[in-house]
């Protein structure tokens, strides 16, 4: 990850240049895909999606700006195995319109990582709480809560966190108050590579080893001028694990009132399938306005971890496992290694690990799944994920299956406090010996 401060160029709207368009002529990734290879089952057959919903309640229907508002509810595992490590992620929106639907979905005022680590067995729920402070100078209108579930900061589970249409699950609200205007990202605005750019469409394909450039217009309709800092962070997929972090910038802006001023940003890595602009403007009263561009680069295939799943908890020679992959590119990833590797935790540990499987070959453009089945029973254990491609580490996961984060008593061999106590005994022993050697010389000298 590198770290770019640089200054973004503000100019009048009205004074905006033309932009070459560097998009690609191509089919989607998924159209035109071969067949699975041998061995490698696709990934629907293992992993269901949407299957972590969460049920919420406001705690009031109505909230003035600046005061607090709670969401509480369960999180529930509907799929048949356990999922192990999850995060809640929110983003709070506004509508422009209200009841009005259109390509970009509704203003972002806010995102953030609510909720952390949770495991559940099949069919478990847990109770969650989500707090929001609603900002000071928030506009007066009609807000919704958006939930996002995660399975390890690396692949959805519940919704797509890259998306402001694709949401797990939602809660409505309403926001009273002033309306003194805001700062904000206008999303109707925003071209990638020359091209409108839509929120809720699928995302624009470019050119391998193109620059693409990135525009969106940003507004003040506050009666003041006002200040504000913008971010730019871009990653590789998605913006939930900052390992995806490829470079980012900071500024600070001033614009009079009723104004609007173009912001650019130019893509220039090119080594990613997928890319994942996030544009975050803070004012001056604590609001906050979000965007985040996807787009893809043609002729780039990278596959990455996109789900996991066991059975809880794992009993030798019956229970099974599934670790899945996605190439999101439109061929055949060559010279693709993809192994996942369980690990068993404590005294069992020494003893070689759960399972094991590895796969060696081309990846095509679509989402397979490694199946396993254990050889040894386990409470808790690691499923130790990696993806090489041409012998360099493009993915790798671990995620921890803990007999006390899934509420199930934990087998004294996944622990290790059967080797404590012998180290104890040894000691004890060790002592004892000591002792009576100790008493052999006096004796032999007395």
């Amino acid at each position: 990850m590198k770290a770019i401060i640089r200054n973004i160029v503000i100019v009048p709207v009205l004074a905006l240049s033309l932009i070459t368009p560097a998009l690609a002529q191509t089919t989607t990734p998924t159209e035109n895909a071969p067949e699975a290879p041998k061995g490698l089952p696709a990934c629907g057959a293992w992993y269901q999606s949407n299957k972590t919903p969460i049920a919420l309640t406001a705690s009031a229907e109505s909230v003035a700006a600046g005061e607090t508002v709670s969401f509480s509810g369960t999180l529930t595992n509907e799929a048949p195995y356990a999922i192990a490590d999850m995060n809640v992620y929110v983003k709070v929106f506004r509508d422009r319109t209200p009841g009005a639907r259109d390509v970009n979905g509704p203003d972002v005022v806010d995102w953030f990582h609510a909720v952390s680590d949770i495991s559940l067995k099949a069919g478990e729920s847990r109770w969650v709480t989500i707090s929001w402070k609603v900002p000071t100078g928030a506009q007066p209108g009609r807000y919704t809560l958006g939930t996002y579930v995660t399975g390890s900061d690396q692949f959805d589970l519940q919704g797509l966190t890259f998306s402001d249409d694709a949401v797990g699950n939602i809660t409505n609200f309403t926001v009273t108050g002033d309306d003194n205007g805001a700062l904000v990202f206008d999303k109707t605005s925003v071209t990638v590579a020359g091209q409108p750019f839509y929120f809720a469409t699928f995302p624009p394909v470019v050119l391998a080893t193109s620059s693409v450039v990135i525009t969106a217009d940003i507004a003040n309709s506050m009666e003041d001028t006002v200040r504000g800092t913008v971010t730019w962070k871009l990653y590789s997929w998605d913006g939930i694990s900052e390992d995806r972090l490829i470079e980012e910038s900071h500024d600070d802006i001033t614009l009079p009132t009723k104004s609007k001023a173009a912001l650019t940003y130019t893509v220039t890595d090119t080594a990613h399938s997928v890319y994942y602009l996030v544009g975050d403007v803070v004012a001056e009263n604590g609001t906050r306005s979000v965007i985040g561009a996807r787009f893809l680069r043609n002729g780039v295939d990278e596959p990455r971890f996109s789900a996991a799943g066991s059975d809880y908890p794992l009993v030798g020679g019956e229970s099974k496992l599934f670790v899945c992959a996605q190439n999101a590119g439109n061929r055949i990833a060559k010279d693709v290694v993809f192994s996942v590797l369980v690990v068993p935790h404590g005294v069992r540990s020494l003893f070689g690990p759960v399972a094991e499987a590895t796969y060696e070959g081309g990846f095509p453009p679509s989402a397979l799944a490694l199946p396993l089945q254990a050889q040894k029973s386990a409470t808790s254990f690691d499923v130790i994920a990696r993806l090489t491609q041409n012998g360099t580490v493009i993915d790798s996961i671990t995620i921890p299956y803990s007999c006390s984060a899934l509420g199930t008593p934990c087998n004294i061999l996944d622990t290790w406090y059967l080797l404590y106590v012998a180290l104890i005994l040894v000691l004890l022993i060790a002592l004892a010996l000591y002792i009576r050697t100790r008493r052999r010389k006096k004796r032999m000298y007395t």
